[in-house]
């Protein structure tokens, strides 16, 4: 899926954001085995917030599809890395890992994890896929910024406050994920309106 878009159709924040996380993943971190920093968890392996669900005294998970063996520093990156999470809800990522007692492995592992998982998020959310769509306008610029700053590559923090394509200018421009070409974009009601992804 990485390698198929022309990144030349995509706006500046994005494009830069495409090449930064495609040049990360062929450093070849991503295929290092990961070291083990904890004790085994189970985990969820769907942070959607969807999936969790407030009574108003706690928290309740649903979904367990995916669920199984795990360990707390990928739950953890993973979670925080959620569009739903970080995007949609504004859950801080910082805060949220300190209520956590990690021990200086783990930390390390979650920083490099959370890069995998936030340009995982760029690649789902090129134009021409359905999450491009079904989240907000401005959700992939945000999420280019983000990646961005996550690999200390410059333009992430500035561009938060970059305007946001309206929803006409981004499905004007879909780069076909398999044709590598601009393509029309899938129609929507003028009623609907795009909602987040899982």
């Amino acid at each position: 899926m990485a390698g198929a878009c022309n990144a030349e159709l995509l706006d500046p924040l994005p494009r830069q954001a495409y090449r930064a996380a495609l040049a990360w993943l062929d450093s070849g971190w991503a295929q290092r085995p990961a070291p083990v920093t904890g004790q085994p968890v189970f985990a969820q392996c769907d942070p959607n917030l969807a999936n969790h669900l407030w009574d108003g005294h706690g928290v309740h998970l649903v979904d367990f599809e995916t669920s199984g063996r795990g360990d707390q520093a990928t739950e953890l990156a993973d979670f925080t890395e959620h569009i739903t999470v970080w995007a949609h809800a504004g859950i801080n990522a910082e805060a949220f890992l300190d209520r956590f007692d990690l021990n200086p492995g783990e930390r390390q592992q979650i920083t490099h994890l959370r890069r995998l998982f936030a340009a995982f998020w760029v690649m789902r959310l090129l134009p021409g896929g359905s999450a491009h769509y079904r989240n907000p306008p401005g959700t992939f610029e945000r999420q280019a910024s983000r990646l961005l700053d996550l690999l200390g590559s410059s333009g992430g923090p500035a561009a938060q406050s970059a305007p946001a394509r309206s929803w006409s200018q981004a499905r004007s421009k879909n780069c076909h994920l398999r044709t590598n070409r601009c393509q029309p974009a899938h129609s929507h009601s003028a009623n609907s309106a795009p909602r987040p992804t899982g």
